[in-house]
């Protein structure tokens, strides 16, 4: 009898940040800590493997990420995690930009000219969008966790720091298979375990716009 060949499964990979200004403890590390420890749900374990990385909040990391884990290996889709300061909202970024990176990271560098690495060489301002559909993908979520009282939404504002940088950096590499997910700090209401299954909930949307 022949042997039948393994299914070759395909990658998602999902990053965090660590600690910057006063996240002594990045929210967005615990998450994918969380992630790594549990593992995709079992039906999706069959046709996707799940890769984490927590970078630095510093935009040479961000480079190195980009051109060793994107350019060199694509997988078939990045999901970023960051902080944000609005409390109780989780928000899913449909866009980013190439340019207006002039805020200073924590080895207090910015990238050359304020642009990412892999914008145009024109010089023109770049936006790009994520192939994955943040508003259909909202309207299915919310009512799952009407009773959280934690406010999920769409956003064209992903930012002009390493959360905007490394979205626009993906979105360009991977030919907008990205996407970013700004989460809260942890608070009563926006406790660890509640923002991971909203996060693996985007995931599974993720998966089924994007299979």
């Amino acid at each position: 009898m022949p042997l039948i060949p393994p299914i070759k499964r395909k990658k998602l990979v999902v990053t965090g940040y660590g600690p910057f200004g006063n996240y002594e403890e990045n929210p967005s590390s615990i998450i994918v800590k969380k992630l790594k420890e549990t593992g995709l749900p079992d039906d999706l374990k069959v046709d996707y493997e799940l890769e984490t990385h927590l970078l630095d909040v510093a935009y040479d990391k961000a480079d190195t990420f980009v051109c060793d884990n994107v350019q060199k290996k694509p997988a078939h889709f990045y999901i970023h995690i960051g902080v944000h300061p609005f409390k109780k909202i989780v928000k899913l970024e449909q866009q980013s930009s190439s340019d207006g990176y002039c805020r200073k990271d924590i080895n207090g560098t910015c990238p050359s000219n304020d642009r990412a690495c892999v914008a145009p060489n024109c010089g023109t301002t770049e936006k790009l969008q994520s192939s994955f559909d943040c508003k259909k993908a909202v309207n299915n979520i919310k009512p799952k966790f009407a009773d959280t009282h934690i406010i999920i939404e769409s956003s064209i504002d992903p930012g002009n720091y390493l959360c905007g940088y490394i979205f626009y950096c993906t979105l360009k590499a991977n030919n907008g298979k990205s996407l970013f997910i700004h989460i809260p700090t942890f608070d009563e209401t926006s406790k660890p375990e509640t923002i991971q299954k909203i996060v693996e909930e985007i995931i599974r949307e993720v998966l089924k716009q994007c299979p």
